[in-house]
């Protein structure tokens, strides 16, 4: 999470603020006499930020494009529905042989829509061959597999 401070009228925006169920705001400021400050707190919120129903169920779609071509494409898109909200999130990618490639850990997620990105790297960031790859999506011990195809030119 990142917290940015804007000076000088004090303004601090949250960012990703939507990956977590709740957010809790904690102001305190004391002095050496024991004398405290007076805060105003102003909080904003945009419905249209926020899903009206969770998705049905937990799913991961198509990777798009599928087949992948790294040189051509840049990066595949991952699209993943949470239908709850999951503290332990990752989102694996297996070789043809079934080697772990590379790893995202998305850490606590809401029940929402999401879509990662991967480039066609591994974890030291060098390209895969060509082949039929497994991505998996683990949400709070449950799990999904869909396949990709990358396409070396």
């Amino acid at each position: 999470m990142e917290v940015q401070q804007h000076s000088p009228l004090g303004l601090i925006r949250l960012h990703d603020w939507e990956v977590y169920d709740d957010v809790v705001l904690v102001i305190t400021s004391t002095e050496y006499l024991g004398g405290g400050y007076d805060f105003e707190v102003e909080v904003t919120y945009d419905p249209a930020l926020s899903l009206t129903d969770p998705p049905p169920a937990l799913a991961l779609g198509t990777p798009r494009p599928n087949p992948f071509r790294p040189a051509a494409h840049g990066h595949t898109a991952l699209p993943y529905e949470l239908d709850r909200p999951s503290a332990v999130t990752r989102l694996s990618v297996y070789s043809p042989v079934g080697r772990l490639v590379r790893l995202y850990d998305l850490g606590t997620r809401a029940a929402s829509r999401y879509e990662a990105r991967w480039d066609g790297r591994n974890a030291t960031g060098q390209l895969v061959g060509s082949g039929r790859y497994i991505l998996r999506l683990e949400a709070d011990g449950r799990d999904l597999h869909e396949s990709v195809a990358v396409v070396r030119d």
